[in-house]
């Protein structure tokens, strides 16, 4: 059967552009939920003079590794970045440490990483700016992503609230990235808040995973205690991301016995933070071959593609902020 010219065109039309349109019609409808009143707000929202972030080309080829530290409480931790230019490294995959301190969030990141100076976000409030160059499908995820958190968090009793950004000190800027999802900070750096780097690869599991670190949490297969839990097949990860999977232990216990400071609970499989057990080619040397393996009974799915925050990420949220009343 031939398939003409105006059909495929038809096609296209339907998926990219009336699907999307009617979806966002479905998350913005005028409703009384703090969801849907919250994104009809952020969707109108007219943030001026949203700052114009240095481009990265996350697609480049050109990688190498490098040692570096950085400190968790009074813990001075041994890391391995990724570097892909000049101004950028990369952290654990999705971790931006960017080396150009000419710009605000370049010197928040060294100072961040030299010293650990991130918070929690202040009385549990979160401003976000989304750059007005954003596609609509990556707004559309984005919309989803919060309308699932804000509707967890309302259930769970977390106090953390999304706000439309307007001149305070601390904003969560979400801007572009040509391939990838990607987090500037882990929580909030005071005096400039956090940045979000979006691709319109990220799906809404994607973007709740990068809040995730937004809001303070860590991966969990990098925990102090993973080799109690999982096998790492290195054999099958490039040289060059090894570094992802390294776990951020106290150096003074060579044992690794006692959790990482950044630890909550249990180790937890079913974390949204989490890394999947199989990989894409940018990791895996054999995708159909896993990097990761249990050594125990895991009683979750989808390991690695979840797309809402597990119970024990939630009971992490909830320490990180139980200070907000």
């Amino acid at each position: 059967m031939k398939i003409s010219f105006l059909s495929i065109f038809v096609i296209i039309i339907v998926v990219f552009f009336i699907i999307p349109v009617i979806e966002g019609n479905r998350l913005l409808a005028i409703n009384n939920t703090a969801s849907s009143i919250f994104l009809k707000n952020l969707a109108n929202q007219k943030y001026e003079n949203f700052p114009k972030f240095e481009e990265i080309d996350f697609k480049s080829s050109n990688i190498t590794v490098i040692n570096s530290t950085f400190q968790v409480e009074n813990i001075r931790i041994p890391i391995q970045l990724e570097k892909i230019n000049n101004n950028t490294s990369i952290f654990e995959g999705d971790i931006l440490v960017s080396k150009n301190i000419d710009t605000p969030e370049g010197k928040a990141a060294i100072q961040n990483f030299a010293e650990g100076l991130t918070k929690p976000w202040r009385n549990g409030n979160i401003p976000i700016a989304i750059d007005p160059d954003l596609s609509n499908s990556t707004r559309l995820n984005i919309y989803k992503a919060l309308e699932t958190m804000i509707n967890t968090f309302s259930s769970e009793d977390i106090h953390l609230n999304f706000t439309i950004a307007k001149n305070q000190a601390n904003i969560l800027y979400i801007t572009n990235a040509n391939t990838g999802c990607f987090s500037q900070f882990i929580g909030m750096y005071p005096n400039f808040g956090g940045l979000l780097r979006l691709s319109e690869e990220c799906k809404s599991g994607d973007i709740v995973h990068e809040f995730g670190h937004v809001f303070g949490l860590w991966h969990e297969q990098t925990r102090c205690d993973f080799k109690d839990h999982i096998i790492l097949i290195d054999t099958n990860i490039h040289k060059e991301k090894i570094s992802q999977f390294q776990a951020k232990c106290d150096p003074s216990d060579p044992e690794h016995k006692a959790l990482s400071p950044i630890s909550h609970g249990d180790y937890d499989f079913c974390s949204i933070m989490h890394y999947p057990f199989f990989i894409n080619q940018r990791f895996a040397i054999e995708p159909s071959k896993p990097v990761i393996e249990a050594k125990e009974t895991v009683n979750c799915s989808h390991i690695g593609h979840q797309k809402n925050f597990s119970e024990g990420d939630l009971s992490a949220i909830y320490e990180t902020y139980s200070f907000v009343s």
